[in-house]
């Protein structure tokens, strides 16, 4: 069965929430960075040990701001698909994607069924990153 109004405006609520959020946080990463930079500058310079962890702190921080801006970019694909009517509609098989699983996930474009599929397809083999 369709989403029906109430579902929507729920979803539509819980984006908006989450969207909020996000651009808070982005704009807080921007300015601690933009302090840690300004404090960088500042301070004296540290021995290896210290230039590593400092470059490891860079690295999570870019990292968080780029699954941030991932999942904003998210949002925004799913209110589009909510002003079109596609909402909730599986992109693989057509199929209602259930209401428990866009409140879980409001940015889901696939059913269980697909998705479960994709994952399977579309694993890489689990490597380190840092």
């Amino acid at each position: 069965m369709p989403l029906n109004r109430e579902q929507q405006s729920q979803l539509r609520d819980a984006m908006e929430v989450r969207r909020r959020a996000l651009m808070q946080e982005i704009h807080e990463d921007k300015e601690r960075s933009r302090e840690d930079n300004l404090g960088a500058v500042a301070a004296p310079a540290g021995d290896a040990g210290d230039e590593s962890v400092a470059d490891l702190m860079a690295h999570l921080d870019q990292f968080d701001a780029t699954r941030d801006m991932s999942e904003l970019r998210g949002l925004d694909a799913a209110q589009r698909r909510m002003e079109e009517g596609s909402y909730g509609t599986c992109e693989e098989c057509g199929a209602e994607i259930v209401f428990e699983r866009l409140k879980a996930t409001p940015t889901a474009t696939r059913c269980i069924v697909c998705q479960r599929q994709y994952e399977k397809t579309h694993a890489s083999p689990a490597t380190p990153t840092l």
